[in-house]
């Protein structure tokens, strides 16, 4: 029972950090990606 209610606030806590590194876009994470290695960029030229 702990530790699904810490699995939820880490996800939950994951959720706003990938909102505000992607305020641009209406994307939103399924699983935990290292948002380091992952880019949803409204300027990314590749």
């Amino acid at each position: 029972m702990i530790r699904w209610f810490l699995r939820q606030l880490q996800d939950r806590r994951y959720r706003r950090t990938w909102r505000q590194v992607n305020t641009h876009n209406f994307t939103f994470p399924v699983g935990r990606l290292p948002l380091d290695r992952v880019s949803v960029d409204k300027s990314r030229n590749n």
